[in-house]
């Protein structure tokens, strides 16, 4: 017994220390398999029927009407659920941010119904052994009991405390029944049920154990794989977006403009006079210059959600040498002159190093989204040479290619 308090507490300590996507999956556990649940619901309720029909006896059959409710709303909670379920997996970019927030909700639901389940079958088939003489109707009642005890110590395996619950619930009333007859016989059976009930303790937190184990250990790899794929998709000197995730970034959101029938603004940005800095003063006093201007950027437009358009859609990302890309949602075309502006401002402020003042300007070109074209490819192109024009008219000053 001491065993058993000590295994009980330690899972306790357990499941307060999971992270809060481990302890989501795992309250997912409980709707993975809904047939199990309503078929559970259904033949408990059916048997609880017939016995309450059988022996005449009102209070069975008025335990029989709240265990029908009970599992009625069961069911209705769990079909309600897998659509929601549903849907995250299909439209949560990150399925376990989608769940956190509704794991807690969604498992004290289920522990309402599940205790109140486990409880009613536990006390119907106490008042069958006290209440009737009829062996038969003992034993459908036990064995529904037992038998769904048996189930929901696997099923719920997961949330060991709903489980062991449950488990208590429906088994240990059978017991207090069976020793309240008088029957030596059914004493025996009584310590039966006992012993199953600490066989079972001992099974379901063995189950979670492994259970536990593999979601932490699928947790981790799924961490680890997001951490690989967004270092990947960051400059490796300056933090911002790559090329790579600026053209992933930049064709999913034009794909929205097609519904949202806004404007979106694309700033390409070249350094003046970079290559002097890099020539004069090193490699090194290059990386400091584009690393400062490179935040700069992320903090007017990504970090503290802009100052123009729709809050906090852009992105800011370094598509080579001494080149960056801004894409801001915009409302009117006038605002993407006033974004290059500030652009132009925050390049044009200097930077300290080794004691020094570090100061370039950009050129910069505009194109704008859809009225330059609906592709990535021709409003890249349309920027590219609207850069080309600011460079040509003597550095500095933007160019647009919308007329």
């Amino acid at each position: 017994m001491t065993h058993f308090i000590t295994r009980l507490r330690q899972l306790r300590h357990s499941d307060h220390a999971v992270a809060a996507d481990v302890r989501a999956t795992l309250v997912t556990s409980l709707y993975a398999s809904p047939k199990s649940l309503v078929i559970g619901a259904l033949t408990s309720t059916g048997i609880a029927t017939v016995v309450a029909v059988t022996s005449g006896d009102r209070w069975l059959a008025g335990f029989a009407v709240l265990i029908g409710l009970v599992a009625a709303l069961r069911i209705i909670g769990i079909v309600q659920r897998v659509p929601d379920q549903q849907a995250a997996d299909v439209f949560a970019v990150d399925r376990g941010a989608a769940e956190r927030p509704r794991a807690g909700q969604w498992e004290f639901y289920y522990r309402i119904g599940a205790f109140a389940f486990s409880a009613l079958l536990g006390m119907f088939g106490l008042l069958t052994l006290t209440r009737t003489a009829d062996g038969v109707l003992h034993l459908l009642s036990v064995t529904t009991a037992i038998g769904y005890a048996a189930g929901i110590a696997g099923r719920n395996a997961g949330r060991p405390t709903i489980a062991l619950a449950q488990l208590c619930l429906a088994s240990l009333p059978l017991a207090a029944g069976l020793l309240l007859s008088g029957e030596p016989l059914n004493a025996v059976l009584a310590i039966v049920i006992i012993l199953f009930v600490l066989a079972m303790i001992d099974i379901t937190l063995q189950t979670y154990e492994a259970i536990l184990g593999a979601t932490i250990a699928a947790s981790e790899k799924t961490a680890l794989a997001e951490h690989h794929a967004a270092f990947a998709r960051r400059d490796d000197l300056t933090g911002v977006a790559n090329r790579t995730a600026f053209r992933e970034w930049f064709e999913r959101r034009l794909h929205r403009l097609e519904s949202t029938g806004e404007l979106l603004s694309i700033h390409w940005i070249d350094l003046d006079r970079f290559k002097e800095i890099n020539d004069s003063l090193g490699h090194l006093a290059g990386n400091v210059l584009l690393t400062e201007v490179a935040q700069r950027l992320q903090t007017a437009f990504v970090t503290d959600g802009g100052t123009i358009g729709a809050a906090g859609d852009a992105i800011v990302a370094r598509l080579g040498g001494d080149e960056f890309a801004v894409v801001c949602a915009i409302g009117a075309r006038d605002d993407a002159r006033t974004i290059a502006d500030h652009i132009l401002d925050l390049v044009a402020q200097p930077v300290a190093y080794a004691g020094r003042r570090l100061t370039v300007g950009a050129s910069l070109g505009v194109a704008i989204a859809p009225i330059d074209g609906g592709d990535a490819d021709t409003l890249l192109k349309h920027a590219d040479l609207a850069l080309y024009r600011a460079k040509e008219s003597g550095r500095g000053p933007s160019a647009s290619t919308s007329r």
